[in-house]
């Protein structure tokens, strides 16, 4: 059976792809290490945006058409997950910007 997850994506300060991003990445290592891998036996969409319009919009869609879990990056996207998934779970964690330390002027 395919598991089916929503991520919802930003605060990103990187013109890199979410695929690209460390804390994407690294959920993607997570999921491998559990036996699950994209196009075997787990859906992943990305929604990688600053519009919380876009987020809300991109939940409620997913949720209707069936999701397991939605990964949400940051508060407002739980929040936007809360109140947009339809009691889908999820799994939340904060987040500072992806990039920042490369943002910051060096000197």
């Amino acid at each position: 059976m395919v598991k089916r997850i929503l991520i919802l994506n930003s605060y990103t300060l990187t013109s890199r792809r979410a695929e690209d991003q460390v804390r994407i990445r690294s959920f993607f290592e997570g999921l491998d290490l559990a036996g699950y891998q994209p196009d075997h036996n787990v859906d992943v969409q990305i929604v990688d945006s600053n519009s919380i319009a876009e987020l809300e919009t991109e939940t409620r869609s997913a949720a209707e058409a069936g999701l397991d879990v939605i990964h949400a990056v940051g508060t407002p996207n739980a929040i936007v997950a809360a109140e947009c998934g339809n009691g889908v779970p999820v799994v939340y964690y904060g987040a500072h910007p992806e990039g920042a330390g490369e943002a910051a002027p060096r000197s």
